[in-house]
């Protein structure tokens, strides 16, 4: 009996190289203008709110970096396929 093949749709393809690019460097700025404003606002403030601030600005590089490369590779993950379809071959 001859196994039917797996019919893939449209919607699990993924982003394009550029797409996801653009996405994981749009996150890092964002991260990184936060990490700034809280630099900022640590200069201007005083008492547990300074450090709070400083804190913040100092372990937001660590966080934006981890967000900006947490991209192709989760979404890759989740949407493979549960069975692969292997290519026809002459017998």
């Amino acid at each position: 009996m001859a196994k039917k093949p797996q019919v893939h749709r449209i919607t699990n393809v993924s982003d394009g190289m550029k797409a996801q690019q653009q996405n994981r460097s749009r996150k890092y700025m964002w991260s990184m203008g936060i990490r700034m404003f809280c630099f900022g606002a640590a200069l201007v403030t005083d008492g547990i709110l300074r450090w709070i601030l400083l804190v913040g600005s100092l372990v937001l590089p660590w966080v934006a970096v981890v967000l900006a490369n947490a991209g192709r590779e989760n979404r890759l993950e989740r949407d493979t396929p549960t069975e692969i379809a292997q290519p026809y071959t002459l017998q």
